[in-house]
């Protein structure tokens, strides 16, 4: 079929095992192809066993004029085995130009979710004769498998890479992408949504390489999943690139008073808290649990029908909890809370609530207002 397979570096443990031009071969197990009728697989074969596949000679006018598309059956294996992707002028790997590295393993580069035919592009920056090249680098995990090996004119407007989430903002958030070449444009085309409620549908050109989404409601959980594609004028666009994140918005600083929590809603830490702990340097404790939400031991609720509890406490543990930002203006305000003590527990001595005012959600640089024993 004009293409070449061999064997080019590795034996086995007898020093015997050689598979020439026989290393990749076709298959047409179901199980094992992308598309009908056939694949093409590399064996499975002792660590450092390289075996290279060859296309058959392309002609190509000049470097960069030509892409080319192929299938990898990717792999859950917990192994090394990898599959180089180079070009050159001759059939071999030989002073050629590696493009990728690519592992059948799913949780190595490039990860992937699952299991499954993964397809990918590459420019061919040479020109003349010109070979695809596929070495397989085995390391006695599990055969390697490809399919739909394709070459075609390169487009003119390339799509855009590695689509991702930046950050929440009080009103929406934002996301941002690489640029494909030297195109200036941009199109997005997204939906937001509140739950299973599309509330947001946007489509817009941009002249930047991120978007902002404005105009939803703070500390509320939404939605957004769309495409990005590169504008290069005219009808010139690259291909889509889908993305799809879940995000909250960020919680609006408190600016009416008197600002009041009494824990009785079902969420904890409340809608715009947070509580996190800090481990003790001399104890470790996987059933230090921090703070929860009371609504049983009534003998613990001020009043109302909750109250914010601590629940077990390893020493030395710190657990924080922390407000909602709270904007005081010029000042003049009064904090005050209820604390539940007793004198039950000699531990009791131990334990207390610092309670600490700072201009970030830390303890790091606050100003202590007051230490009181439990």
């Amino acid at each position: 079929m004009c293409w070449t397979s061999k064997q080019t570096i590795g034996v086995d443990n007898n020093g015997k095992l050689n598979y020439g031009d026989e290393a990749w071969y076709t298959t047409t197990s179901s199980s094992n192809i992308n598309s009908t009728p056939a694949a093409l697989m590399a064996r499975k074969s002792y660590a450092g066993i390289h075996t290279v596949l060859a296309s058959q000679a392309i002609n190509i006018e000049r470097a960069g004029m030509y892409d080319f598309r192929f299938w990898m059956k990717r792999l859950a294996l917990n192994g090394t085995d990898v599959l180089q992707v180079w070009v050159n002028n001759r059939p071999d790997t030989v002073g050629g130009i590696k493009l990728a590295t690519l592992h059948n393993d799913i949780d190595e580069s490039p990860i992937v979710d699952k299991a499954g035919w993964y397809k990918y592009e590459y420019n061919i920056p040479l020109s003349g004769v010109t070979y695809i090249v596929f070495e397989a680098i085995a390391n006695n995990i599990s055969f390697f498998y490809i399919d739909d090996v394709e070459v075609f004119l390169a487009p003119t407007c390339r799509k855009v890479k590695d689509v991702e989430w930046v950050d929440a903002t009080v009103d929406g958030g934002v996301f941002r992408w690489k640029k494909a070449e030297e195109e200036t444009q941009w199109i997005v085309d997204y939906e937001v949504k509140l739950g299973d409620e599309v509330v947001q549908t946007i489509r817009d050109t941009l002249s930047d390489v991120s978007c902002e989404i404005q105009g939803l409601e703070s500390a509320t959980y939404y939605s957004v999943d769309g495409v990005v594609m590169a504008y290069c004028g005219g009808e010139d666009k690259g291909d889509s690139v889908a993305f799809a994140f879940e995000f909250m918005t960020d919680c609006e600083a408190v600016v009416e008073f008197p600002f009041v929590e009494g824990f009785e809603g079902e969420m904890f830490p409340p809608k715009c808290w947070e509580q996190w702990q800090i481990a003790s340097p001399d104890v470790v404790d996987s059933t230090s649990q921090g703070w929860g939400r009371n609504t049983i031991l009534t003998n613990y609720i001020n009043r109302g029908s909750a109250s914010a509890q601590l629940y077990n406490r390893a020493e030395g543990y710190r657990h924080i909890l922390v407000s909602p930002q709270i904007d005081f203006g010029e000042g003049g305000y009064r904090l005050s809370f209820w604390q539940y003590r007793n004198n039950g527990y000699t531990i009791k001595q131990k334990e207390g609530i610092r309670v600490l005012i700072n201009d970030k959600p830390t303890t790091e640089g606050a100003t202590e207002l007051i230490y009181i024993k439990s």
